[in-house]
């Protein structure tokens, strides 16, 4: 035995969808969503390319799914200034950078971020949907000036 302790599979079978959402993440910050293929984000999740589709239907809910994991950080009590700066750090900052790139393309992307974002900002921070709102543009213009002239 090799001393690795393995994880039991009712506790990996849990993780599961998380695994797949961050291969997604990779893959699809990589290559592009358009190009990010199935079995490419079930090969860097370890699991087969079914586990992917019993989690997730189509690429669409994978991505929609990110938006809705991922766009802001859990971190409690933070002030809206916190979450300014973490809307344009980590994987939230891939979501958005993911968000950018595919918009046109894909419909109700824009919308679908938007929304959310601005929901989570306003429930974490327990502020005003115009205070959330301004956080969200603020974010997104420090993100569009970082890409543009960064």
């Amino acid at each position: 035995m090799s001393g690795e302790r393995r994880i039991p599979n009712f506790r990996l079978q849990l993780r599961r969808p998380d695994m797949v959402l961050d291969a997604a993440l990779d893959i699809f910050s990589r290559d592009g969503f358009e190009k990010g293929r199935m079995e490419d984000i079930a090969r860097r999740a370890g699991v087969t390319k079914s586990a992917v589709y019993h989690h997730f239907p189509s690429k669409t809910a994978i991505l929609e799914a990110l938006i809705r994991r991922h766009c802001l950080p859990e971190t409690p009590g933070a002030t809206l200034e916190v979450i300014l700066v973490e809307l344009t750090l980590g994987k939230a900052r891939a979501v958005l950078d993911l968000v950018l790139r595919e918009y046109r393309n894909i419909p109700g992307l824009g919308r679908l971020y938007w929304d959310e974002a601005v929901r989570r900002v306003s429930e974490r921070a327990t502020a005003s949907m115009e205070e959330a709102e301004s956080v969200v543009r603020a974010a997104l213009s420090r993100t569009v000036v970082d890409r543009v002239f960064g």
